[in-house]
């Protein structure tokens, strides 16, 4: 175990393979704030110097797909819109990259909700817009100069996505991509107003 350096053998990496198992049990248990596994062994654990390595070892199993996932936004622009307009969106890219496309999903329609009112409130008021859900913000108010069909429907299709995530449903990660494309396109019409 770290830090020590032993040379890797056939048993090392069966021992090292349990200890990761065992470890993804634990950290898992963790994560869910459920009552604690009556394995006593589990407090053997605690220890960070443990716990780094099993997360070095973990996430550096996922780099080449988190190259992947961060080339394949490679191609989008946020050219022309100004960092407030996008925080909730480089947040959803994040999120995407780290390969948590349920998270990208939920931020993409956040960005998306959150650069529309914005837009709206300027034209049609505080209060109005900040009473309607977003559904009547795309259908009601959006319409009128806003949004292009084309970005409405976008938007639109983005609200669907995050409604899906949001009721406990998973989305994969070339659907997570195209919500983001999706996302991007709309705040970028928007933040031409």
């Amino acid at each position: 175990m770290y830090p020590e350096r032993v040379y890797r053998t056939r048993s090392n990496l069966d021992a090292q393979k349990r200890y990761d198992k065992y470890m993804r049990q634990i950290v898992e248990w963790r994560k869910t704030f459920a009552p604690k596994p009556e394995d006593s062994t589990s407090e053997l654990f605690n220890d960070p110097g443990l716990l780094d390595e099993f997360y070095c070892r973990d996430l550096l199993k996922g780099i080449r797909a988190v190259v992947d996932r961060t080339l394949q936004l490679s191609h989008l622009t946020l050219s022309g819109i100004s960092n407030s307009e996008f925080v909730y969106l480089r947040e959803a890219a994040n999120c995407y990259i780290l390969g948590l496309p349920e998270a990208a999903v939920a931020l993409a329609r956040a960005a998306v909700e959150d650069c529309l009112r914005t837009k709206l409130a300027k034209f049609l008021g505080k209060k109005a817009v900040a009473d309607a859900k977003l559904e009547n913000l795309l259908h009601d108010l959006a319409p009128r100069g806003f949004l292009s069909r084309q970005v409405q429907d976008s938007a639109d299709k983005v609200r669907l996505a995050a409604n899906i995530v949001l009721h406990r449903q998973t989305i994969g990660q070339p659907e997570a991509l195209a919500v983001l494309e999706q996302a991007r396109s709309v705040i970028f019409e928007l933040s031409r107003h």
